[in-house]
């Protein structure tokens, strides 16, 4: 490389720069001496030199500061490390003398129009830097759709129904179905509502952190009582009902056992008390469905997977049954991974004992369901239902 070597000498005052070269070849960039005349003060040309040297009467060191091996630093940082001038829109951030001019500053959202000018960005957004002003993109998953920079990508595309997908794709739906967004794809899914006479019920309550797809009440002496929960169990459903007398009533309100089994054509097995779960006169429920006994056959102890392979809903009446096995991993495991349902099914306090409803919390407290007795007068009394778009309900 090619040094340039300087040395003043001093004719009447004044100074006046000698530049020596040796015949190695020319440096990839300028370099000037240290010393500079009054005219470089302003560092145009005083920058120090590749070997530096102290810096002159003026004091400046130079547009690109402290050279390679001394040189004191001159009052504007444009680079550094015995390096030149940057060009314009670049610049030396980092002061090492190996890389020069690193950053490009019109499109680095670490140094944004000058060094350490760093660009933020809103939740669900990487920043960027633009023509050396800061901005944000959002991620694919969300979206700016009102271009109001103060509330970021305030979108979410998977389930917005105004924005499925991309801003402004609307869904629609016809009728009283109402439209859903779903994975950034439209559906629709109905609106069901209707009423259920009780006389006597217990009561469901939930377990902290979990909540509902459907629920409903009935009202006795100016108090609300839970008496349906309906809701996902991993890849399953559940729905625990409160009232056995009228559970063929619950079957009749829609299709539910095509929503517990996820299948147009279900195979429904019942267990439990023979009165209120067995298919017949006393219980109105369906011949379609096919009663196990008071308690599940023992072929399926710790055999969840031939549960599910053999039924696709399981109905258990959980009171006045012998309860001599612990069902509670095989059945959750039954709805939780193999994508089957079960509807869980309790009366008030008398027909079912104490220990009943605690055996039916073992099974259901998977789902956060948790049964608990209830000792109502005995008087009807509504309960009115509104399923409201509940997830894979048609």
């Amino acid at each position: 490389m090619r040094r340039f070597l300087e040395a003043t000498l001093v004719l009447g005052g004044a100074g006046v720069a000698i530049a020596c070269s040796s015949s190695e070849q020319q440096a990839p960039w300028p370099t000037t001496g240290a010393a500079g005349t009054a005219a470089d003060a302003s560092g145009q040309d005083a920058e120090a030199g590749a070997f530096g040297g102290e810096a002159g009467a003026s004091g400046t060191g130079g547009t690109s500061g402290a050279g390679a091996s001394g040189g004191a630093a001159g009052p504007d940082a444009g680079g550094s490390g015995g390096t030149g001038p940057c060009e314009p829109g670049t610049a030396d951030c980092n002061g090492n003398p190996t890389d020069g001019c690193e950053v490009t500053l019109d499109h680095d959202p670490s140094n944004c129009g000058s060094c350490g000018t760093v660009c933020s960005a809103p939740a669900h957004a990487v920043s960027i830097c633009t023509a050396n002003g800061c901005g944000f993109e959002c991620m694919p998953t969300h979206g700016d759709c009102d271009h109001d920079p103060d509330n970021g990508c305030e979108v979410t595309f998977g389930n917005d129904v105004h924005n499925c997908g991309t801003c402004g794709h609307e869904c629609t739906a016809t009728g009283t179905d109402k439209p859903t967004c779903v994975g950034a794809v439209c559906g629709t899914c109905p609106v069901i509502q209707f009423s259920i006479q009780t006389m006597q019920a217990c009561a469901i309550s939930l377990l902290p952190g979990f909540d509902l797809d459907a629920e409903a009440f009935i009202q006795v002496g100016g108090t609300d009582h839970r008496v349906l929960a309906m809701d996902r169990w991993g890849s399953g459903h559940i729905i625990g009902w409160c009232d056995g007398t009228t559970t063929h009533t619950l079957l009749d309100s829609f299709d539910v056992l095509r929503y517990l089994g996820q299948t147009a054509s279900p195979k429904v097995a019942s267990v439990g008390d023979q009165y209120l779960c067995k298919p017949g006169a006393v219980s109105q429920l369906p011949s379609s469905i096919t009663w196990l006994g008071e308690d599940l056959p023992a072929s399926y102890h710790q055999n969840a997977a031939q549960l599910a392979a053999d039924w696709d809903v399981l109905i258990f009446c959980g009171f006045r049954i012998p309860w001599s096995t612990d069902w509670s991993a095989e059945i959750s495991s039954f709805v939780s991974d193999h994508g089957k349902g079960l509807l869980a099914v309790m009366e008030y306090e008398g027909v079912a004992q104490p220990q009943d409803f605690q055996n039916m919390t073992n099974i259901t407290d998977g789902a956060g369901i948790v049964f608990e007795p209830l000792n109502l007068p005995w008087a009807p009394a509504s309960a009115d239902v509104l399923l409201d778009c509940v997830p894979d309900l048609d």
